[in-house]
């Protein structure tokens, strides 16, 4: 009886693979954002209700894009990317995150009220501006690319994953984006 129910969880796990198997491969070879590319166009409502778009054409910003799904790692360096705000924000760089939890308002809202983030985040619910920048969203898990550095022409000069890359070579990629004139 045991060997009949072990054999049984060994089949559904498989054909549970098996199913979900061409999901994942869809997802990893959807082509997304890269450097040297013109960042492609979005509009997302905030968690204020205000409606954000990026335009690359009417773009005169350098804007810092962070796809987040608030795991333990996005969130131990979240007040690093408050910092880079603050220190930006009168320098015409705006950085936006843009959260990858789907239609979960609730955890996004309970984690801007308790860190007190002044951050603007926008309310992806199905995908859209992630799935350009970083291909479609696998809960659980975190994109290859979750930050870039979009220049004033519309450019994405930078991506990487954050955390991961060093605050430093953030702030040397948005000062070298700065010193970029728009085409």
């Amino acid at each position: 009886m045991k060997y009949h129910s072990l054999i049984t969880t060994v089949i559904i796990i498989l054909l549970s693979q098996i199913v979900a198997y061409p999901n994942f491969l869809a997802a990893q070879s959807q082509r997304v954002a890269a450097v040297g590319d013109t960042a492609p166009n979005f509009s997302l409502v905030d968690f204020q209700g205000k409606k954000f778009t990026f335009d690359k054409k009417k773009n005169d910003k350098v804007r810092v894009f962070w796809f987040t799904n608030l795991c333990s790692g996005c969130q131990s360096v979240i007040l690093d990317m408050e910092k880079i705000k603050s220190w930006y924000e009168k320098k015409n760089v705006e950085v936006v995150a843009v959260s990858q939890l789907g239609e979960d308002r609730a955890t996004v809202e309970r984690i801007i009220k308790e860190k007190k983030l002044t951050i603007r985040f926008l309310y992806d619910p199905k995908g859209e501006a992630t799935s350009l920048y970083s291909g479609r969203y696998i809960p659980g898990t975190c994109p290859l690319k979750s930050l870039y550095i979009v220049q004033r022409n519309g450019t994405i000069q930078y991506a990487n994953h954050f955390p991961g890359a060093p605050g430093i070579e953030i702030v040397k990629q948005i000062d070298k984006a700065l010193a970029e004139k728009k085409n």
